[in-house]
Parts: C-alpha cells; structure tokens; sequence
C-alpha cells in the first residue's frame, strides 16, 4: 500500500475526525502550527491503515500539550514531536516503536522518553543546538532500540549503559560538542550502521570489534574537515593525517564516507574490498592509483578534489554512479571502461579538453553537465560519427580547397562539441596554451587558412570565424581576424549579417563593458574591423546592443560604430531606422549621462551626413520635443522646478510609471526640500508603487533636522490606515536609525525614533541598541580600508551603545571581521573592537573570533589582553576548535608560562594536532630542548 498523509493546518482550519474523508487511504496524520490541546477521538482505531501522528508547532509557553489519549490509540507506531513538550502531560504508549522528538534538557528528557516509550525500536531527538547536556543512564532500558539519532542535542560523550543497547543496529551522532570517539560505541557489536559527522581528532583500535558494519559516514570527522587542501589561516602548512588503519579493519563495510576528510592517499582502506559506495569529496588525491582493488564498487564522489588531475585508474570498475563535479582532470577518456555507467557527475570540470568518450557511451542515463555540454549529450548521436581530430588536423595541410573545407566543418564540430561557456577546446587540439588577452597564432590552422582564403566559400569564412570565436572573454584566435579581413573585402552584406549573429552568440555570457581595450579579439571587432562593415550590416549589429555594449564612458564603446554606419548609409530608409537606434539609446541612457552627452554624438553624426540626414534628424527633433523639455527638467531639477516636476510626472503616470523617471524624481527628493503639499504627493505615489526602499532617505531629509516628529507621525498615520503593516513600519523605522547610524548622527537624535519603535513596533530598547550598534560596527569595517575616510568615530558610537544595552549584545560578523583585522595586521584595532564588546558578548560561544583575538595578543605582547581572551576561554567546559587550543599554547609559550602551555598543547593534539607541528612552529622554539614538552607532543 502507498503511504498518504494527510495535513491538517490548525492556524487555517479546526480538526474535525468526523469530517475527514477517504480515511482508509490515509497512513499518517501531521499536524501544522499546533499550539493548543485538541481531541483525538478513539474512533481513529476504526482505521489501521493510520500508524502515524505528527505534531509541528508550539505554544504561547513554548511546551504545548499533545491530546489526552494518545495511549489509547492503539494502531499508532510512530510519533513526531516537533517542538518543546510536556511529557509530564502523556502517558506511557507501550505499542510506539518510533519517535522522533525536540528536547529542552536531553538528560531529563530522555528519561521520561524512556519511562513513556519502553518499547521504542527507532529513536530520533533533536535539540536546537544544546550545550553540555548529558544521556542519562536509563537508555539502557529501552532493549527493543534498533535505530537512534542524536542530533545538535549537547552531547560530549555517551553513558557507560549504551553498552547495553544490543539491538542497536543504526546510530547517527551529528551536531554536538564530541571530539573524542565514544568507546561505548565499539561495544555494540550488532552496529550496522554508523554516522558520526563530529570532528574527531582519532579513532580508537577497538572499532574493529565491529565486525557487522556495513555503512560508516565520518563526513567532516578527520582532517578537521579540512576542506582547503592547498592553503589555510595565514598560509599555514597544512598537516594532514593518513586514514586511519583501523578502518581497513572494518571488513565487511560497503559504504564508506570520508567526505572532507582531506584524504590524500587510500592505501589503509585498500583492504575494503566488498565496498559498494565510497565518498572522498575535498580529498587531496592527485590520482586514483589502488582503486582497482575495489572490484564491487558501484558509487564514487570525488567532487571538488581540485588536486585530482588523472582519473585512469578507475579503469575497468563496475561503477554505477561518479561524481567528479569540480575536479581538474583534463580526460575523461576512462569513462569508455565503465561499462554499467548510468550517472555521471561532471559539471565544472573546466579542464576537460575531449567529451567525445561521454557522447559515445551508451549505458549513461543522467548526466549532470555545464548547460552547454548537456545539450550537446542529448543530441550526442550528431558527434558519434566525426573523425578523429589526427584525421582533420593532416587534412587541413592538403591543397584541395574541398578536401580543407571538409576538414574545417569536421574541426568546427568537435569545437562545438566540446565547447562551454567558460572554455574553447580549439587550441588544445593543437597542443597550444592559451593566454589571456593575447592572440593566439595555430600555425597550422592559420597557415592552412591563409593558403586557401582568397577561393573559401562564405559559409566557410563563416564557420572558421564562429569556430574561433565563441566566447568573448576566451577566444583570441588570430585566424578570426584572417577571415575577417577577407570578409570585409567581399563586401557581402548577408555576410556580414551573418558574422553579427556570431558575434551575439559569443556575447551570451560576457558581461558587457568590461572588455580589455584593443588587445583582444573582441577589441579589434569594436576599434577596427566593425567600422569597415556595411551600413546595413552595422545596424544590424546596433539594433541589438545593449547601452553597456554602446555607451564610451563606462561601456564597450560601440556608440562611435553610429558615424561609419550613417556615414555610408545612402538610403533614406536604412538611415531612418539608424536613427530610431540612435533615439531609443539616448531615451534608455540618457538620464545617466546628459543631455549634452548625446548632443555631441548626434552632432559628429550630423557631421558626417548628407543633407538628407541632417534633414530627418531636425524632422525627429521636432516630433520629440515634448519628451525632450521633460528629459532636460529632469536633468536641471532645483528647489524652483521640482514641484512643477513632480505633478506633471504623475500627470503623466496615468497607467505605467517609467521606472528610470521616477528614480530621478526619488534620488532628487533625498537632495532638495520640498513643500509639504507636492512631498504628500511624492509619498503617496511612492506608497502606491510598492517603493519602500527609498523612502527612509526620503524622510530623513526632508524632516529629520528640523520636523523629525513628522517622521513619526507619517508612520502612525500609515499604521492606524493599514495602509503599512507592523513589520512595513518595523523595516522602515530600522532603516532610518540604520541610515542615522551611517551619517555620525547624534544619538540623542536617534531617541525620538527609538521611542516610536518600542510604542509601536514590539520592540526592546535592547534590539533597537543591538540594530545600531550593528550598523557602527559595519560601517566602521566597510570603511577600515577607505584610507580618505575617516570612520573611527564609529568606534566611539559602538562603545557609546554598548554600554546602554543590558542584556547581551549580538554581532554575527564578528568572526569574520575580526579575522580579516588579524590577517591584515590590524591588532590593534582588533584590540579596541574587544573592549568595546567583551564584557556584553559571549566569546565563548564563538571559539573562532577567541583564537584570532589571541593571534592579535601574542603579536601585540600584550599580556593582559591575553589574560582577559583566557578568562573568556575559562567559560568553555570543553574546547572544540583546534586552532583555540593551539593558538593558547602559542600564547602561554610566548608569554614563558610553561605549565598552561602544554596544558594546550596536550588539548591541540586531542583535536587533531601532531607533534612535528610544535616542532616546526617557531612559536615554542625556546621549549625544543625542554624534557616537558618533548614528553608531551609524543602522548597520544
């Protein structure tokens, strides 16, 4: 039977079991937005098939209360708890076998889990990211447990009695402060199953007594999911350690996670050899050397293992599924031997020169690819057929003009085939490196071309050029230009049409104005051999340039093309429909780069032009001279024309606002006063458009300093209308404190919007003091390297806030910001934003931000902001994070206080840490002879 599960939404409907329809096809009953107690009638034992509640939601107390007579449903074996419950409120449930649960205190609990659930065969419990919590003994008690999951429950260890979990067949450990693996776990020799995602600093010889494991996932545990094989914090030599042996050991494993374990060589786990499904996505191989002794396996990731260049040792073996997403191996010719292929993970793998091996293979069914290269595979059978690229690069050298056409179609297909958006394949054909921004020269080619040009067909011309040109940011193959040169000469107009297309084709995924200016193919298109095409070919290409790719100032320059095209341009048509391009472009860019900006380039056109033009261009002045007085008010807006600007923009806003017209009108508004009448106006259309963004700025200018309270009174007055919504007036009102903020505003001028915030937006002074002191502290990091802005006021600010906040203050970037300040050098600085923070943070729920603060101590010699950093380490009950540890022995090294030092020292290895780390590191050079800490690097 299929499992249906019906949904019932208690915030939108009430539950009535009596109303409920086709309930013999129902399995499971969820429950949404649960919050109050509601009745489950027993009637629900008429209906077996029913076997499972769920309940998501909580109460106003954060504990709701599950029905009264769960007990009595008789046919219930699963239930789902999702959020905080009262288990005091239920009644033991003897026929349960699965529960899955959110718990507030994981010892207290469990034990009521325990007491109320005896019979449990699957387990799942969940804490919202709990610290120092404990499982109680009576774990044991639950005999029928074959499954448990303890997720982000507070566990650093597990209770002597988990021995006792005999029937335990699966166990997942993820989410908790556990760095040690728990012993207990090798006891259970029924285990099957087994997921420890924690960062583990070794694993214990007695995981051989498994001797039933056939799943183990250490996703993220070894290595200190090291995922930067090459570099980590300041370029500090990375120290890998080899798998464990003791893995190997484990023999009748046939999936087997190391993912992020920066796995370098597999040597130790050679020995698996029933393994089915193997992941060592970010390992540090460099080829897959030994995988042959994997005769059964059937699923491998190798993902983002950038140090993987070879792949052939895969040769041979019954892959089913493999994902090479983001490795550089430059072949996937060994895909040819994996005959049970199906999936093929390949996508990123820029570094691929050949994917004819993936469109001659029969067996794959899903592919995931780069865009371009999965649309080439769906239409693989077109590239089945073409000869070998040895075969085509000798006929290029022949002297019968089909036989080298031939060759050139064949060559342009194998480009296409493998082709993306990042990458043209042509020079690597020919054993040629590219480089950027200079011209590639294929001797081969370009010679072979240069022999046959004046006798090549169009279509040839043609294809050479879309060949060699596909990408602009990549291709800069000198045979583009030999063919554009005689292309040019022809002057075949559908021809060049042609080539335009191309050129359009190639733009896809360039971002336009960002060409490197003359050096490039791309460039020399632009400076030189565009200006020599057709008129009509010209407007073809102009018609269909954006205003990045047209205009000079920021643009691709393509504007001045508008001179030769006018210039050669003899029909009267042809020159209408130029100046049409011409209009639109100034209409779209002209509010960004002036009216006089397009008077001069529609003057050296005028120049250039036969009377005819000059005429047409004076006839389509006359018909746009409307548009053209509200293009110029715009333009020259002061405090005398802006009303009048303002009421004729929403006389003419009748239907459609002109999106780049308002935004002038907006961006004016944050820059000249106006009278209150035309500024009502203003807002109100503003409010009609949806367009909140602008109108925090609006407001503060035009009455912070001298009518703040009209502030606040627009903002009721919105509110008592429903006109905004809470959360509306809530995000505006931040948005002007944050603006205050960013201005060096006095904050006793903050206090009127404060009060506003607190009255009417459910706000705490505490959150309204932690949204500025937010925005000090990024203003004062986005601004720390502006060396012509001084932002050190913000500090101040910060440190002013800090001490009005009662509660704790919470600053999520401050680990990131504080390593960059240690990276770059800045301990002092690093220094003072501790100060400020210290004493209303928690650092000690921030393990990173600590060692870089202790990086900054140790290089100040400043001993007692090292002693305060410590004190904050103190509030830790277990250190998780390697480099705390390890950057304190540094410390108390540095500082000459030996007995903390190898106290860190002992905690750096139980996290991961080897001895020849404390050997290389100069940090302990004065200890290298010291009897004490050679005794300790060598302690396991």
């Amino acid at each position: 039977m299929n499992e249906k599960e019906l949904t019932i939404d208690l915030s939108k409907e009430k539950f009535n079991f009596s109303e409920l329809l086709n309930l013999n096809e129902i399995t499971s009953i969820r429950f949404d937005n649960y919050t109050d107690k509601i009745e489950i009638p027993s009637a629900i034992n008429e209906y077996p098939n029913i076997t499972e509640l769920s309940f998501y939601g909580d109460s106003k107390e954060y504990l709701f209360e599950t029905p009264d007579n769960l007990e009595k449903l008789i046919h219930i074996k699963k239930l789902i708890l999702w959020s905080y419950c009262d288990f005091s409120k239920i009644k033991p449930m003897v026929h349960l076998e699965k529960l899955d649960v959110v718990v507030k205190n994981t010892e207290a609990d469990t034990r009521n889990i325990v007491a109320l659930f005896p019979n449990l065969k699957y387990l799942e419990i969940w804490g919202d990211h709990l610290k120092n919590q404990n499982l109680p003994d009576e774990i044991e008690n639950l005999k029928s447990l074959e499954s448990l999951h303890l997720v982000s429950c507070g566990l650093g260890n597990l209770p002597k009695s988990f021995v006792n979990l005999k029937q335990l067949t699966e166990l997942n450990l993820r989410g908790l402060p556990m760095n040690t693996f728990p012993e207990e776990i090798t006891q259970l020799e029924n285990l099957e199953i087994l997921e420890i995602s924690q960062s583990l600093a070794k694993l214990p010889d007695s995981l051989s007594n498994l001797k039933n494991l056939r799943k183990l996932n250490l996703n993220s545990a070894l290595n200190g999911a090291n995922m930067d094989v090459a570099g980590s914090f300041f370029n500090e030599k990375i120290y890998l350690k080899p798998i464990p042996e003791v893995i190997g050991k484990l023999e009748n494993l046939e999936d087997l996670n190391l993912a992020i374990c920066g796995v370098f060589d597999i040597t130790p786990i050679l020995p698996l050899r029933k393994l089915k499904k193997l992941n060592l996505q970010y390992s540090a191989l460099k080829n897959c050397n030994g995988f042959s002794n994997f005769k059964m396996l059937e699923e491998l990731n190798l993902s983002t293992s950038y140090d993987l260049i070879n792949i052939d040792g895969l040769n041979s073996l019954p892959l089913k599924k493999l994902n090479l997403y983001s490795c550089h191996s430059e072949s996937i010719a060994v895909i040819s031997s994996l005959a049970a292929l199906e999936e093929l993970h390949i996508r990123s793998c820029n570094y691929i020169r050949d994917f004819s091996p993936l469109y001659s293979h029969s067996g794959i069914k899903k592919l995931k690819a780069n865009e371009e290269i999965l649309k080439k595979w769906k239409k693989r059978e077109q590239y089945n057929k073409l000869p070998e690229l040895d075969l085509i690069i000798a006929q290029l050298q022949t002297n019968d003009l089909d036989q080298f056409e031939e060759a050139i179609l064949h060559l342009s297909k194998h480009v296409k085939a493998n082709s993306n958006e990042e990458q043209n394949p042509l020079a690597g054909f020919f054993g040629i490196k590219t480089r950027d921004e200079e011209i590639t020269e294929i001797e081969i080619l370009d010679a072979a071309i240069q022999k046959h040009l004046k006798n090549l067909s169009d279509k040839t011309l043609v294809t050479i050029f879309a060949m060699t040109f596909k990408t602009v940011g990549f291709d800069n193959y000198n045979a583009a230009l030999i063919v554009l040169n005689e292309i040019i000469a022809r002057k075949n107009i559908e021809t060049q049409k042609k080539i335009i297309k191309k050129f359009y084709k190639a733009c896809k995924y360039y971002d336009a104005g960002h060409r490197f200016w003359s050096y490039t193919v791309h460039d020399q298109l632009i400076d030189n051999l565009f200006a020599q095409f057709t008129s009509e070919a010209l407007y073809e290409l102009l018609k269909k340039a954006s205003t990045d790719m047209l205009n000079s100032e920021g643009g691709d320059q393509m504007e001045e093309l508008f001179i030769p095209a006018f210039q050669n341009a003899k029909d009267e048509q042809l020159q209408e429909k130029l100046l049409n391009v011409f209009f639109e472009y100034e209409k779209e860019a002209r509010t960004y780069y002036g009216k006089s900006y397009f008077d001069q380039l529609l003057q050296q056109i005028s120049d250039v032009g036969s009377a005819e033009l000059q005429n047409l261009i004076l006839k389509n002045k006359e018909g746009n001279k409307e548009p053209e007085n509200w293009l110029t008010l715009l333009e020259n807006l002061n405090e005398e024309n802006f009303p009048a600007a303002i009421d004729q923009f929403v006389s003419k806003t009748t239907e459609n606002i002109n999106e780049s017209d308002f935004k002038k009108i907006t961006s004016a508004a944050k820059e000249i006063i106006l009278p209150e009448s035309n500024l009502i106006v203003l807002l109100n259309l503003m409010i009609k458009e949806r367009n909140k963004n602008d109108l925090p700025g609006i407001l503060i200018f035009q009455y912070h300093k001298k009518t703040p309270e009209k502030i606040i009174d627009f903002l009721k007055a919105k509110l008592e209308k429903n006109i905004f919504d809470t959360y509306d007036v809530t995000e505006i009102a931040k948005r002007i404190i944050k603006k205050l903020c960013e201005s060096n505003t006095p904050l006793s001028e903050l206090e009127i919007y404060e009060n506003f915030m607190i009255t009417h937006c459910d706000m705490s002074f505490d959150q309204i003091y932690n949204i500025e002191i937010d925005r000090f502290l990024y203003s004062f990091f986005h601004y720390l390297d502006w060396h012509w802005v001084d932002s050190r006021w913000t500090l101040e600010k910060a440190k002013a806030v800090a001490l009005k906040i009662k509660g704790e203050i919470r600053y999520s970037d401050l680990r990131s910001q504080t390593y960059g300040l240690v990276d770059s050098g800045k301990y002092e600085t690093a220094k003072e934003v501790f100060e400020i923070l210290h004493s209303k943070i928690k650092y000690s729920e921030n393990e990173g931000t600590l060692f870089y603060n202790i990086i900054a101590a140790t290089k100040l010699n400043d001993e007692p902001y090292f002693d305060l950093l410590y004190k904050e380490v103190q509030k830790i009950e277990k250190i998780s994070e390697v480099l705390l540890a390890y950057n304190l022995a540094c410390g108390f090294a540095h500082f000459g206080r030996k007995e903390k030092m190898l106290i860190y020292i002992k905690e750096s290895i139980r996290l991961g840490k080897i001895k020849q780390q404390f050997l290389d590191d100069t940090d302990f050079e004065k200890y290298w002879a010291d009897a004490d800490f050679l005794k300790v690097i060598e302690e396991k």
